[in-house]
């Protein structure tokens, strides 16, 4: 299993995600997936996900990640 979830245009407007093995509720997280949110990484911290914002993401993808 990965340590980390990419955010797909699928998950756009989706009220769940399935990630880590079980299905989260977005409002728990994030709120709700915009099309902004496309690329960003999730990951699963404790028993808590974490989501990386657009300057993380940009600075990941930056060095070829």
């Amino acid at each position: 299993m990965s340590n980390y979830r990419t955010i797909a245009e699928s998950d756009i407007g989706k009220s769940t995600i399935e990630a880590f093995g079980r299905k989260w509720p977005v409002d728990e997280f994030i709120g709700q997936i915009l099309p902004l949110d496309v690329g960003k990484r999730i990951y699963l911290r404790g028993d808590i996900l974490q989501v990386e914002n657009r300057e993380q993401m940009e600075f990941r993808r930056s060095k070829g990640d």
